[in-house]
């Protein structure tokens, strides 16, 4: 082969292999791989924005903030669950009359 044939010669004159862009396996696999990573870190920092959105709204809802279209939950002191179960109870007679006053 002559030089005009291989355009490709070293400064010895000899026959050096054609050079291409590919990259060696062992590198594109810690391409990809580096890839999935950045991907996956996306995914948990997105996934940790949902739980903390999830947190907040729980606890609004828990100290009786926005329900989103749920029943609402009323948080009570015994005491006060004590006189309501009474009134309930006595209701429609003269005790009843009294303890709904309390």
């Amino acid at each position: 082969m002559t030089d005009e044939q291989t355009n490709e010669t070293d400064t010895e004159g000899k026959e050096t292999p054609p050079t291409t862009e590919e990259k060696p396996k062992s590198t594109l696999l810690i391409d990809v791989a580096n890839l999935a990573a950045d991907r996956m870190e996306k995914a948990n920092k997105e996934t940790e924005r949902l739980f903390k959105k999830q947190e907040e709204r729980d606890a609004r809802i828990a100290l009786g903030g926005e329900l989103g279209g749920r029943t609402e939950v009323v948080l009570v002191t015994e005491e006060e669950a004590k006189k309501k179960r009474a009134g309930e109870f006595f209701k429609g007679t003269a005790l009843g009359g009294a303890i709904s006053e309390l």
